[in-house]
This record gives structure tokens, sequence and C-alpha cells, in this order.
């Protein structure tokens, strides 16, 4: 709350994501987290959204490191565009989908990451900000996070993305989980489509080797963030969730 009130007092003196990220920043010192390169403000945002507390932290990074670099690299575009200057998905119930992850033996951090971004990519295939000609998209995660906490198998929950259809209207998109799907949650003995399998198995094959390319041509890390948010941490503003 304290750390709330103190990146209110930027106001009237930084940009909008000077002060939104200055307090990300604070919440990223009391986590124990570092605050430099892009990756680390895009996970330290990632851990403020699932409202991880510090004895947590470990383990959620444990999780995030799991991810291919393609995948991270995927996760951090998303997590720092702001809707202004780049296109944007505003996740809505983002943190009861990360909350009730984390509580599911049978999710997991690392599982709803994976099924995050499957949806995220399948979102932006579909074209729905060109269609909306807009920089931002409210995308309603409700009917996935609620799912998310009753879910017992974890092929079922794996299988999610391929199970939802987008309820659209005018600058918001509702994610709603088929019925059939809904009854499987409890099915332990469930499996997929052979051939979507395969599919996610040859995602994931991809997904590394363009980590691995990445890693043999990406220079050193890229360090804060540019723009408005750099000009505001130069100022003594530092940068915030």
């Amino acid at each position: 709350v304290m750390a709330g009130i103190r990146a209110l007092v930027w106001l009237e003196k930084a940009c909008a994501q000077g002060i939104y990220w200055s307090y990300i920043g604070e919440r990223a010192g009391m986590l124990g987290l570092p605050f430099e390169s892009r990756s680390d403000l895009a996970f330290a945002r990632l851990a403020c959204l699932a409202r991880a507390k510090r004895e947590c932290v470990p383990s959620f990074l444990l999780d995030w490191s799991r991810l291919s670099a393609h995948d991270r690299n995927f996760l951090t575009n998303h997590l720092l565009n702001d809707g202004l200057h780049e296109p944007a998905f505003i996740l809505s119930f983002l943190p009861a989908f990360l909350t009730n992850a984390s509580k599911n033996k049978s999710v997991g951090v690392y599982r709803a990451l994976v099924v995050l971004i499957e949806l995220m990519e399948a979102l932006a295939a579909s074209g729905c900000l060109e269609r909306c000609a807009a920089q931002m998209l409210d995308v309603g995660l409700q009917d996935i996070a609620e799912f998310t906490e009753n879910v017992e198998s974890p092929k079922v929950f794996m299988a999610l993305a391929r199970n939802i259809s987008f309820a659209s209207r005018q600058f918001r998109i509702d994610c709603v989980v088929s019925a059939k799907h809904k009854d499987r949650s409890a099915d332990l003995n469930w499996s997929d489509n052979p051939a979507y399998e395969t599919r996610a198995a040859i995602r994931r094959v991809e997904h590394w080797v363009s980590s691995m390319s990445m890693d043999l041509h990406l220079p050193g890390r890229m360090h804060g963030v540019s723009g408005c948010c750099g000009r505001a941490e130069r100022a003594g503003t530092r940068l915030s969730i």
C-alpha cells in the first residue's frame, strides 16, 4: 500500500509509464529481484501479477527459467508493451489465473505460463487487434481462471488453449472454455488427439531451436527500458505495475 502511495506522489511530475514502472521496481526490491534488463522488468511485473510473496520467488523463478528463451522473450515483449507505443492485450483476471494455477497442484505456474503463451499466440493469430483498430484490447480470462482453479487433470489443462472460443465485443474479447472441456476437467485418463499432441511437441522443439539461435546470435543483455520510462528513471523516479 505504501509503495502505491509513494508512486502517486509523482502524478504531476512524471509520465504514466515512469510512475507505473517505479512502483514495479519498488515491489521488485521488496521481493529481492533484480531490475535491470528487459527480462528482469518483465519477470518483476509477472511476479506482481501473480501476487508472489518473497518466499515463493525461488520456485516462481525456476518455473520461468524452465521456459525456452523463445517463450520467455515472447512473454517479455507482451509484459513490456504499454498499449500506447506498442499494441498490447490487457488480460483481465490474469492475477486470478496465475494465483489459482499456483495453488492447484495439477497445474502449477510453469504449465500456466505455457498455456498463457499458447492463448496469446491464438489471440494474435486471430487478428482481433487489427479488426478493432486499437492499440489496446481487453481480454477477459475469468472463465479460464475459474477453470484453472478446479481442473484436476494436467493433460486437460494443457489442452486448454485448443478448447476455448473468443466472444467478441467492441474493444473486448472474452475467452470461453468449451462445455465439453469443462466436463472432462476431472478425467485423469483423458488423452488429447494424437495429432494435437504431435503439433504441440513440434512447437516445443521449434521454440527450443529458436532459443538456441537467439543464444548464438543475440549480443549481450538489454538493460533498462527506453523512452519515457528511461527518462523517468534518470529523473530520479525508479521504474513500476
